[in-house]
């Protein structure tokens, strides 16, 4: 790995934890919290791949947890985000389409979901991992339509400026 894709993951991860440190929303009855962790993520994959997604998933993830007042959640966080990323990463890279994106996005959304659902059960009990549900895929959605957007300006950013360097 190179110095330049190390500083491009540190940014990554600089801006998933920042902008998840804007909004937390905690979730009654869950011991957890909404943030727009998957933007970040999901862009992070979507780009450089499975290894680097999984990378910046899992210190985000531990690191929102940690600085979020959430210490609880930060190992399950570390290890379910760094799945997450690993796959969005994989699936967007197989082809680089939006159909590809879109189901690498929802992929990683539904994980997300199904895994804080087993952590809930095992920490908190059924009904909270039940109350769970709703909040986490809003969240993961809202990380699909905003990763998707922020991938978007930054695809036409850095295609504008190849086209201004020929």
């Amino acid at each position: 790995m190179n110095t330049t894709r190390i500083v491009q993951i540190a940014a990554f991860i600089g801006f998933t934890v920042s902008s998840s440190l804007m909004v937390i929303i905690p979730i009654p009855g869950t011991g957890g919290i909404f943030t727009p962790i998957e933007v970040g993520i999901f862009v992070a994959a979507s780009l450089f791949g499975a290894k680097e997604g999984a990378l910046i998933g899992a210190l985000s993830g531990v690191l929102v947890d940690l600085l979020s007042g959430f210490p609880q959640w930060a190992p399950f966080s570390l290890t379910i985000y760094a799945v997450v990323g690993a796959i969005v990463g994989f699936v967007a890279n197989k082809r680089k389409s939006w159909a590809y994106i879109v189901l690498a996005f929802t992929l990683g959304g539904l994980i997300m979901v199904a895994l804080y659902f087993l952590v809930t059960v095992w920490i908190y009990g059924f009904a909270a991992a039940l109350a769970s549900i709703i909040p986490n895929i809003v969240q993961s959605g809202f990380g699909g339509v905003g990763g998707g957007l922020l991938l978007k300006v930054w695809q036409t950013a850095t295609t504008r400026k190849a086209l201004s360097n020929s």
